[in-house]
C-alpha cells in the first residue's frame, strides 16, 4: 500500500483540493466550449433555414409572375406583340428579379390543334425573324419574349419541345397544371453543357372551351421565365445577409459536378470551416441538394468570452481554496505542536514537583530521625520536651504533604477535603 512520506503529510489535503478543483475547472471549461459549439451550431442551423425559405419565397414570387403572365393570356385570345411588351414594362420584373433574363408565350400544337391556330402564330411571328414555319410542324413555337435582343430572339418560332432538356419541365406542367422548372438549359438554344447557365420555368395556359357549357378549359400553351442561375441564387441569398456567414453550394438532384447549379465563391486560402450540412428542397417539381457550409465570415459566439471567463474563475477559486486549506492545516499543525510543547512541559514540571516534594519529604525525616536521637541523649525534661514538639511539626508537615499527593493522583484536589484534612493534623489530640 503506497504511503505518503511523512514530511509532505500535512500538504497531503491542499494538494487534494487543488486536483479535484483543476478537474472541475477543465469540467467546467468543457461545458463551457460545448455550449459554443451548440450555440454556433445553432445559428449555423438557422442561416441553413433562412436560406431555405428565402429560395422558396423567391420562387413563390417566380411562380406569381408567371401565374399573372398565364391569366393574362387566359383572357385574351390573341395577345399582340405591342399589348404584351407593354405589359411586361407595367409589370417591370426587371427590378423585383435581378435574375430574370426574359419572360415569354410558348404556343402549344397538338394534332388537335386547328389550322386557324398555326395559321395566328405565323401572323404573330410574321417580319421577326423567327425560325417558322418548321417543316416538321412542330409540338410548340415560342410566340412572344420580353426582352427581345440577339440571343432571346433566336428563340422565336423554335419548338422548345423538341429539346429533350426542356420537355419533360413543359409535360409536367401540363400534366399538374403548375409552375415546373428545367436543369440547366442555355440562355439560347444548341449551346454546349458548359455554357449552359440558365433555367426555365413553366406554367401552363388555358382558355375556356369554344362551345362548352361545363366550364371546360383547353390547353394552350405555356407562360415561361428564363432565369440566370448564378444571379439568382446571389441575389437571394446576398438580399438576406446569409451570403457573408455561409456558403452554399446547389445542385440539381445528386451533389455530383454535372448537376451544379451554383457555387458560392470559396476563398481556399482563409481558414475557417467547421460546419458543413447537405439539405434537400423540393423546388418547380425539382429535387436541389444544398451543400451548406459556414464561411470565414461566419459569425461566431466569442470563445474569449465565454470559455476563458470560466477558466480563469475556475484557477481563482480553486486556487484560493488549496492556499485556505493550507492555511488552515499549516494552524492545525502548530496547535498541536503548541498543545504538545505545553503538556510536555506541564508533565516535566509536575515531575520535578514530585522530585522536590520527594526531597523535602526526605530530608523531614531524617531530621525527624536525627531529633528522635537527639531527644534519647538528652536529660533535661524541658529540652525533651522542646525536641518532641519540633518532630511532632515536622511530622505534621510530612503527612499534610502526603495528604496533597493523595488528591493530586486522582487528578484534582478537592480543597474542602483537603483542607478539612489539614485541620485534623494541626489540631491536638
Amino acid at each position: 500500500m503506497f504511503r505518503i512520506p511523512a514530511r509532505w503529510r500535512p500538504y497531503a489535503i491542499p494538494f487534494a483540493v487543488l486536483v479535484v478543483g483543476l478537474v472541475f475547472t477543465v469540467v467546467a471549461a468543457g461545458t463551457a466550449w460545448r455550449y459554443v459549439q451548440h450555440r454556433d451550431r445553432d445559428h449555423f442551423e438557422t442561416l441553413q433555414g433562412q436560406a431555405i425559405d428565402a429560395i422558396d419565397h423567391r420562387f413563390e414570387l417566380y411562380s406569381g409572375l408567371l401565374r399573372g403572365t398565364a391569366a393574362a393570356f387566359s383572357m385574351n385570345e390573341a395577345t399582340p406583340v405591342e399589348a404584351f411588351r407593354r405589359y411586361v414594362a407595367r409589370a417591370n420584373p426587371a427590378d423585383t428579379f435581378p435574375s430574370l433574363r426574359s419572360i415569354g408565350f410558348i404556343a402549344a400544337f397538338t394534332p388537335g390543334t386547328p389550322a386557324d391556330a398555326r395559321a395566328k402564330a405565323a401572323e404573330i411571328l410574321k417580319g421577326r425573324g423567327a425560325f417558322w414555319p418548321r417543316p416538321d410542324g412542330g409540338d410548340s413555337a415560342a410566340l412572344l419574349i420580353e426582352p427581345l435582343d440577339g440571343r432571346t430572339q433566336r428563340l422565336l418560332g423554335y419548338d422548345l419541345m423538341s429539346d429533350p432538356d426542356r420537355r419533360p419541365a413543359m409535360e409536367a406542367s401540363r400534366a399538374t397544371a403548375n409552375l415546373r422548372l428545367t436543369g440547366k438549359v442555355g440562355l439560347a438554344t444548341g449551346q454546349a453543357a458548359s455554357q449552359r447557365q440558365a433555367l426555365q420555368m413553366y406554367m401552363p395556359v388555358t382558355r375556356p372551351k369554344p362551345g362548352s357549357t361545363r366550364h371546360e378549359e383547353e390547353f394552350v400553351g405555356w407562360s415561361f421565365a428564363t432565369i440566370r442561375a448564378n444571379t439568382l441564387f446571389v441575389s437571394t441569398l446576398a438580399g438576406r445577409g446569409l451570403i457573408d456567414e455561409i456558403d452554399v453550394d446547389v445542385y440539381d438532384g445528386a451533389p455530383r459536378p454535372e448537376n451544379l447549379l451554383y457555387r458560392s465563391p470559396h476563398d481556399l486560402n482563409e481558414p475557417g470551416t467547421t460546419f458543413t450540412h447537405d439539405r434537400q428542397i423540393e423546388v418547380g417539381g425539382r429535387k436541389w441538394t444544398l451543400h451548406f457550409t459556414n464561411s470565414p465570415q461566419f459569425e461566431r459566439v466569442p470563445t474569449a468570452t465565454t470559455v476563458l471567463p470560466v477558466v480563469a474563475a475556475g484557477l481563482v477559486v480553486t486556487l484560493s481554496l488549496a492556499l485556505a486549506t493550507l492555511m488552515q492545516m499549516e494552524g492545525m499543525r502548530r496547535t498541536r505542536t503548541a498543545e504538545t510543547l505545553a503538556r510536555t512541559t506541564r508533565l516535566k514540571a509536575e515531575a520535578t514537583l514530585k522530585d522536590m516534594s520527594g526531597r523535602v519529604v526526605s530530608a523531614l525525616t531524617l531530621f525527624g530521625a536525627m531529633i528522635d536521637l537527639e531527644t534519647e541523649r538528652t536529660e533535661g525534661p524541658q529540652t525533651r520536651t522542646a525536641l518532641a514538639d519540633i518532630r511532632e511539626r515536622l511530622l505534621t508537615v510530612v503527612h499534610v504533604n502526603a495528604k496533597l499527593e493523595a488528591f493530586a493522583a486522582g487528578g484534582r484536589v478537592p480543597l474542602k477535603s483537603y483542607l478539612d484534612a489539614v485541620l485534623a493534623e494541626l489540631t491536638p489530640a
